[in-house]
């Protein structure tokens, strides 16, 4: 499964990117059981835009607590594990470079970590990465590619990848994208009503700030990544505040405990389960 993983990271990955909408805020509650291992999710997200000419600006800041709980015959030290708190900043800079093309670079820095003590470099976790998107079309029917490269810790470790979006607006009420983390189908029933269907892809890494011994090999970093198939209804309250619920259902997850040189140290025993997520949204609309 994992090499399955890797080969997806290497062909797709996708990132938000300036489009006819922009999701200025999120808070979301997430419900997810993994066997050994559930947990739940309460995150926000914040992203202020500045347009300087025909360039953007995008600062985002996010906010994820985790709250995880275990089987009680597991044999470890959950007590180092019950939180992870995930806050991070992202710089992102678009560059208007033609009617059809534009470039898109960003800087991420993130502090994931259990907070058990004092923060140190170890909770820190810089990503980043530069593409080129290609936008055709108008609001209601319109084709959008995006490619590039990244450096992202989305799928458990720190990896660099290529990356390969592609997303279509047949009509005003179709529009399908494909690549990851997430590849969907989104039908708008009138203005006020959509539904979308996919995968999507999930996770995080994060520092245990007291590492600890599993056999002879200090456990330093948590690693989890999760892959589920979803419907998800949004409902507008008004032209910019919407709410939404998910139902989904993981087709593949990990969740594991590395060392210091990103080995596997412990890995959770996880099967397929039920998720369930809810939330608000604060989008400006063009």
């Amino acid at each position: 499964m994992k090499n399955k993983i890797a080969v997806l990271c290497m062909l797709f990955l996708c990132f938000n990117v300036v489009g006819q909408d922009l999701e200025l805020m999120k808070f979301s509650y997430d419900l997810q059981s993994l066997g050994d291992v559930d947990y739940n999710k309460s995150s926000l997200k914040l992203k202020l835009p500045t347009k300087v000419g025909e360039n953007y600006f995008i600062h985002g800041i996010d906010a994820e607590v985790y709250d995880f709980s275990y089987d009680q015959n597991i044999l470890i030290n959950k007590s180092e594990l019950s939180e992870v708190y995930n806050f991070s900043y992202a710089l992102n800079y678009f560059h208007k470079l033609s009617d059809v093309w534009s470039f898109h670079t960003y800087a991420k820095i993130s502090l994931s970590s259990t907070l058990e003590s004092s923060v140190t470099s170890s909770d820190l976790f810089p990503t980043g990465g530069l593409f080129f998107h290609k936008r055709k079309g108008k609001k209601n029917a319109f084709s959008h590619l995006s490619l590039g490269v990244a450096y992202t810790a989305r799928f458990g470790k720190p990896m660099l990848v290529p990356v390969v979006r592609y997303t279509k607006k047949v009509n005003e009420k179709f529009l399908y994208t494909l690549g990851l983390p997430s590849t969907h189908l989104k039908y708008n029933f009138d203005k006020k009503r959509n539904v979308k269907f996919g995968v999507e892809l999930s996770g995080m890494q994060a520092n245990i700030s007291n590492p600890f011994l599993y056999e002879g090999k200090k456990a330093s970093d948590i690693a989890l990544n999760t892959g589920t198939l979803g419907l998800e209804y949004n409902y507008k309250l008004s032209k910019s505040w919407s709410i939404f619920g998910k139902a989904g259902y993981t087709l593949w997850n990990n969740y594991s405990l590395l060392d210091d040189d990103k080995e596997e140290v412990y890995n959770f025993d996880t099967t397929n389960g039920f998720s369930f997520s809810t939330g608000i949204k604060f989008n400006f609309t063009r």
